[in-house]
């Protein structure tokens, strides 16, 4: 049996290209490593992202002056659902599938506890909404305009109906194409005490749907804005809204302050005060008709 024989070069030059070689190794596999690591960061920083839930904080006051705050909580899987639906609108039935009351139910029922009449219920989701920087935006669910916190007339007509509808109440949307403005019709059994003596709304299958402005502050159920005072709205029925999600929105409601005994009678006032002029419209309008205006 002969002997095992090693053999070994001295020859610089393939010293040279063996040093090379390793360095090459050594070099790809650094690489591949750091690349790995970017990767496994990115994933991590993914989930961190998709795990997140928002929140969004109202501070809400009561029709006898208490101060409420509603604390809204979005899963970030519900984030992502309406994300990945279809924005698209192609015809007029498209847009009230942007109304998604399921969703935001629990934004409803906390509300109602607080807003006993639909009429305080609905000034009570206007108040949600001054909270909401406006701002251009192209057609987003509720729940996307609930996470950005900004939207324009349409985003907040969609998530101001969503919650009606998910308190009971029932709602159409307005369209108003001439000046290019949407806003929303509010279902009410009586007259608005809107802070004004005359209030405005569209008769939709034998329904008065009061006119709701959802941008801007210090607008009541009832009131339009002058600009739209002569132009003509396309009624769009929230029916076929949508009527079920993966999940809901989560919310607590706490009280934070309550009334002072000044801000009671003042409430008690203002009350009383609504309660008159709404007895005067009506004597006003029932003269109107009987004279034949």
């Amino acid at each position: 049996m002969l002997p095992c024989v090693e053999t070994m070069s001295n020859s610089p030059k393939q010293n040279r290209i063996m040093i090379r070689s390793e360095s090459a190794c050594l070099e790809k596999t650094l690489i591949a490593s750091i690349v790995l690591l970017l990767l496994a960061n990115l994933a991590t920083e993914t989930s961190l992202i998709h795990g997140y839930d928002y929140s969004r904080t109202f501070v809400l006051t009561a029709p006898d002056s208490s101060k409420y705050e509603l604390a809204v909580t979005v899963p970030s899987s519900l984030y992502y659902y309406y994300q990945a639906k279809v924005h698209r609108i192609s015809s007029w039935s498209d847009y009230a599938k942007f109304v998604t009351p399921y969703s935001l139910a629990p934004i409803a029922s906390e509300l109602k506890t607080i807003y006993k009449s639909d009429e305080d219920f609905a000034n009570g989701v206007l108040s949600i909404l001054h909270h909401f920087t406006y701002k251009e935006r192209a057609a987003s669910y509720p729940v996307e305009t609930l996470v950005d916190g900004w939207g324009d007339c349409d985003s907040l007509s969609y998530l101001a109906a969503s919650i009606l509808r998910a308190g009971g109440v029932d709602v159409i949307l307005l369209i108003w194409k001439d000046v290019k403005h949407m806003n929303i019709g509010v279902c009410l059994r009586y007259s608005p005490a809107a802070p004004s003596l005359f209030v405005s709304y569209y008769t939709y299958q034998g329904n008065r749907y009061y006119i709701t402005e959802c941008t801007g502050t210090g607008w009541y159920v009832g009131q339009i804005p002058e600009r739209l005072a002569l132009e003509k709205a396309v009624i769009i029925d929230t029916g076929g809204c949508e009527q079920w999600s993966p999940s809901r929105v989560s919310v607590t409601l706490s009280l934070k302050q309550r009334p002072s005994l000044a801000e009671r009678a003042m409430s008690m006032a203002q009350s009383l005060i609504s309660d008159v002029l709404q007895a005067l419209i009506w004597i006003f309008k029932t003269l109107l008709k009987f004279f034949g205006f």
